[in-house]
């Protein structure tokens, strides 16, 4: 192999490192488990459902499904079944940066599809619709 031939392949390899770092997503595993609903950009809402002893919780299992639900804020509190369509669920993949993208198979009342920004630091995350709706979240397990 020669000179000029070693430095192009160096060069190739170098590039496709860059590309495949590039289209990562920064949230890897760090999604999954269950997230607790605190705060966001509609504090009135949570507001009142903290009031009635309830919050939204978001819970990602490794094997790239989601529920998005009511609990219980109550010590020891689990999953509170209110009547009418009250979760979501469905699959979710995750895109480059730090987009989640949700497919929603029950409960979706006509939204489908939707892609987020989540970001995690520590126990806390945030999460970021496109249209600037954000909800603050506590990992809860």
């Amino acid at each position: 192999m020669t000179t000029m031939t070693r430095r192009a392949a160096i060069a190739a390899v170098c590039i496709l490192a860059l590309t495949l770092t590039a289209c990562s997503n920064n949230s890897g595993g760090k999604v999954v488990g269950k997230w607790k609903v605190v705060g966001g950009s509609k504090q009135s809402d949570m507001a009142l459902m903290n009031s009635m002893g309830m919050a939204l919780y978001f819970e990602f299992t490794a094997d790239n499904k989601f529920t998005m639900g009511v609990m219980s804020t109550k010590p020891g509190g689990g999953v509170v079944n209110l009547p009418g369509d009250t979760t979501m669920s469905g699959t979710y993949s995750l895109g480059m940066g730090d987009t989640i993208n949700f497919k929603a198979t029950s409960g979706s009342k006509g939204k489908e599809k939707l892609t987020t920004n989540f970001k995690r630091t520590g126990d806390k995350a945030q999460m970021k619709d496109p249209d600037g709706t954000t909800l603050d979240l506590e990992l809860v397990k």
